[in-house]
């Protein structure tokens, strides 16, 4: 029994030794950090976010873009990026029903980059053009709101090819757009086929 105790006394006074050693050592690891890091690599990955890199180059990539954008195109960043996801929009839904019509073709889809740099190059020259002067304030707005208009017109299309926009739905919609580019542009007036014929 005299053994037995003395060999559990020695145990915990064995554990008590570890355990002050881990301390120290601990103590110690925290006296050899450098400016609270534990290493150069541990400090540049808090600073820089090496541990996820991808999403680190995401950001600044979109940060960048967002820099040209306010920079060149329009000082609206926000305005861009609906009007590219607009005409991504447009371009599936136009595949969808390529597709479904059995008329896609590959050859078609630069046109898609083709869009996005004529409408982005337009915006961007009506922008420096009205920073020119006050005049001109109104070029980039119009140009915006025609894009954007031609855009939605386009998808409201596709939609309704794709069997997701009934026809009723459509009908009203295309009429009530009918009423209004008559209303802003005049009713037109179609042309006479036939040539009235001479008397007799």
């Amino acid at each position: 029994m005299a053994l037995n105790q003395e060999v559990i006394t020695v145990k915990i006074s064995d554990i008590a030794v570890n355990k002050n050693e881990i301390q120290k050592s601990i103590m110690q690891k925290d006296n050899d950090l450098m400016l609270g890091y534990a290493n150069h690599h541990d400090l540049l990955s808090t600073i820089f976010g090496l541990k996820i890199m991808g999403l680190n180059a995401i950001a600044s990539a979109f940060a960048v873009i967002t820099t040209f954008i306010t920079s060149y195109i329009w000082d609206d960043a926000k305005a861009i990026y609906l009007l590219l996801a607009l005409i991504s929009i447009d371009a599936t839904t136009g595949i969808l029903k390529a597709i479904k019509s059995k008329t896609f073709s590959s050859a078609r889809l630069p046109r898609i980059l083709v869009i996005m740099i004529a409408y982005t190059t337009m915006l961007g020259i009506a922008w420096n053009i009205s920073k020119v002067s006050p005049f001109y304030n109104f070029l980039p707005a119009i140009l915006y709101g025609g894009f954007v208009s031609t855009l939605i017109v386009s998808v409201f299309e596709n939609l309704h090819e794709l069997n997701i926009i009934s026809d009723k739905m459509h009908n009203i919609i295309i009429e009530k757009l009918d009423l209004i580019h008559d209303f802003i542009f005049g009713k037109t007036q179609p042309e006479e086929n036939s040539k009235k014929k001479s008397k007799k």
